[in-house]
């Protein structure tokens, strides 16, 4: 069975509505509704921010489990250096995990779409 998995990276300046916007742009370029996506994951800091909540559940991702599976060659503003939407979707997809939808850019957010397999769990 396999299941498509949103990875979100967010700013302390995304507002909610930047966020859904975001997500609508996401899931269009993949040609699916919200319906089909199974999973948000996003950082773990941000597992009960209401940005991040669309009905499907929230999965908390640690930030070394990012830069493991999604380095970036640059260190950003936030003291991570990883993919956030990225290796959040692929994270929450699982093993053999594919990206459907790179790293989709608003002004304080990211979203990425992943399809993948949850058996196995996480990686």
């Amino acid at each position: 069975m396999t299941q498509l998995v949103l990875g979100l990276g967010l700013s302390s300046k995304a507002t909610r509505q930047e966020v859904r916007e975001l997500v609508d742009t996401v899931i269009a370029l993949a040609a699916v509704g919200l319906d089909a996506v199974s999973l948000v994951a996003t950082r773990m800091r941000f597992v009960d921010d209401d940005r991040a909540r669309f009905g499907p559940s929230i999965l908390g991702v640690d930030d070394r489990a990012l830069l493991a599976r999604c380095p970036a060659p640059q260190r950003p503003r936030d003291g991570i250096a990883a993919r956030v939407a990225e290796g959040c979707a692929l994270t929450g997809a699982g093993p053999g995990a594919e990206l459907l939808v790179g790293t989709t850019r608003s002004a304080h957010a990211t979203a990425a779409l992943a399809i993948g397999s949850p058996e196995g769990g996480p990686t």
